[in-house]
């Protein structure tokens, strides 16, 4: 459906039935997020010479203690949830009607305003005539980490091991191993800092009526100081705990709302992946999500 005809359904419905804007009653309800990220995986890359060959393996962790608030109380959800895209919510039935016969005017303005004023007769004789105009302002809560403040706490630890075979001229092929281990404690510094801005975008959406919840996980950004040993060839100091992905989202997670606590465990296959020698081995990961929700 067009912006413009949403726009303008919106618009007469406000006019006609003063809504009035979504306001936030009291203090804002505030929870913790609690996330374990675990991922695996291996991969090997054979060469060209059919003689060299290099593989790498993986297992890392990381724990997240995220402190959310929910700072508005109504509107739709701000991730993919139960069907509906936040860019494009659906609308009540009242302004639904009233935006598919706009709709069917197409470009032709004058049918346009013709038909916003037939409506505007309508709904003036019966403010009910064509279904509800109101906004179920109950049904979804949206919950963003507090970025006023250290958003999260948490621990991240590295296992990578590599085996390979190699030549260096003169000498002939030779087998090789090295292990890349490295662990942190993670810390949003606050407001303007790198580490704020990599953890503190994490969202959680939930939809009541349906029982669903849709979450956004920090994961471009997080950096692990590490140790090589063995027969390392690199230098690295420190590594991204995941590459190839900007956050990790899950859609359409069992949630009940109602309670104080619950939580929830998934696997993703197709999201993100660990190099080595600047892309030399690339390994995709089965990630393993695992998350508890409390409020306060």
């Amino acid at each position: 459906m067009p912006q413009t005809i949403r726009i303008a359904a919106l618009s007469l419905s406000l006019l006609l039935l003063g809504a009035g804007e979504v306001s936030v009653a009291g203090q804002p309800a505030t929870g913790r997020l609690h996330v374990k990220v675990e991922l695996e995986g291996s991969a090997r890359e054979d060469f060209p010479n059919g003689i060299e060959w290099a593989a790498l393996s993986t297992k890392r962790s990381m724990s997240l203690d995220l402190a959310m608030w929910m700072p508005e109380v109504g509107g739709g959800p701000l991730l993919t949830l139960g069907g509906v895209d936040p860019r494009n919510p659906s609308l009540p039935p009242g302004m639904a009607a009233i935006a598919s016969a706009v709709e069917a005017c197409g470009e032709d303005q004058a049918c346009i305003a013709k038909t916003m004023m037939g409506i505007g007769k309508q709904l003036a004789a019966d403010e009910n005539a064509l279904g509800s105009m109101e906004v179920d302002n109950t049904r979804y809560e949206n919950w963003v980490a507090d970025a006023n403040g250290p958003c999260a706490t948490g621990h991240a630890s590295v296992v990578d091991l590599g085996d390979g075979n190699a030549i260096s001229p003169p000498s002939p092929a030779r087998r090789y191993h090295f292990e890349r281990r490295g662990e942190a404690s993670i810390l949003s510094e606050g407001p303007g800092t790198e580490s704020q801005d990599s953890l503190c975008p994490s969202m959680l959406s939930i939809d009541t009526k349906l029982g669903v919840a849709s979450l956004r996980l920090p994961a471009a950004g997080i950096l692990i100081p590490v140790a090589l040993s063995g027969d390392a060839f690199t230098s690295e100091k420190r590594v991204q705990f995941i590459e190839g992905v900007h956050r990790i989202e899950l859609f359409d997670q069992p949630a009940v709302a109602g309670t104080k606590t619950w939580g929830g465990e998934t696997v993703l296959t197709d999201v993100g992946s660990v190099s080595h020698n600047s892309g030399q081995v690339v390994v995709p990961v089965r990630t393993r999500i695992t998350w508890e929700f409390v409020r306060d």
